[in-house]
């Protein structure tokens, strides 16, 4: 998916890079943490003190998320990551618990 997304967003064309990826496995679960792309920034810039890479900018950041939204896949679980930490594993570990509970 984040192969999709990222390439994508430097105008790849997604649907060829879904073909040409159709050999990987269909993974049981991808998560995909969402937030304000602001709130994003914010964390590099302030909380660690770094500067944006290329991957990061904010024009670049719109384009992968409008692509990830776009993504259709049964595999996909969105987790609001612009929560508290604590909150970000609560719905974590809902979401995963009951797939690990499968292969046990």
């Amino acid at each position: 998916c984040s192969t999709i997304a990222y390439q994508g967003a430097a105008g790849m064309d997604t649907d060829l890079i879904f073909t040409k990826n159709e050999f990987a496995p269909t993974p049981d679960l991808a998560l995909l943490f969402q937030a304000p792309i602001a709130t994003g920034v914010e964390r590099i810039t302030t909380g660690r003190g770094e500067k944006l890479n290329d991957f990061e900018k904010e024009d670049y950041l719109h384009k992968v998320a409008t692509i990830f939204q776009e993504m259709n896949f049964p595999c996909i679980q969105h987790i609001n990551a612009a929560q508290s930490i604590a909150e970000v594993q609560k719905d974590v570990f809902q979401i995963v618990h009951p797939l690990l509970h499968r292969y046990l």
